[in-house]
């Protein structure tokens, strides 16, 4: 069975969907996620519009404000 392969901008755009998702479900704004995750709120909209990739470890700060477990 051959297994479909998922493009980096794929992924990108993935996680930005389910980062803007997240952040909306919990009622923040971009400037109460950005400040609880010690981030640029324009480091946060780049992320959120799959214009910039995040690192593991600012994945881990973005979980933890968001209080989903990693």
């Amino acid at each position: 069975m051959a297994q479909k392969k998922i493009t980096h901008e794929q992924i990108v755009g993935i996680v930005a969907d389910k980062l803007r998702d997240a952040r909306k479900q919990r009622g923040m704004s971009q400037q109460d996620l950005a400040h609880a995750a010690h981030m640029p709120v324009t480091y946060l909209g780049k992320l959120e519009r799959a214009e910039s990739a995040p690192t593991i470890d600012m994945l881990a700060r973005i979980s933890k404000a968001l209080g989903i477990d990693t």
